[in-house]
């Protein structure tokens, strides 16, 4: 982005990285559904949920991917 150059001067040239995230931009669009469940108890709290995410250019040979997620808390 820019070169040595722009990195020997110790700032950022803004312009080079617009250009740079144009140049290498991957258009894609898609969409994501999402279920989960919250389990409490008292003060302790937990949330589990499965995302399905579709879009194509994402991964290559791929439609879309899935992630499952569980997040724990604790609050006064």
């Amino acid at each position: 982005m820019g070169g040595e150059d722009n990195l020997a001067s110790g700032t950022l040239d803004t312009d080079e990285l617009i250009k740079y995230l144009k140049d290498n931009k991957v258009p894609s669009s898609g969409f994501h559904i999402q279920s989960g469940v919250q389990f409490k108890v008292l003060m302790l709290d937990s949330f589990l949920y499965y995302r399905q995410v579709f879009a194509d250019n994402m991964i290559p040979d791929a439609k879309g991917f899935g992630s499952l997620n569980l997040r724990l808390g604790m609050g006064f």
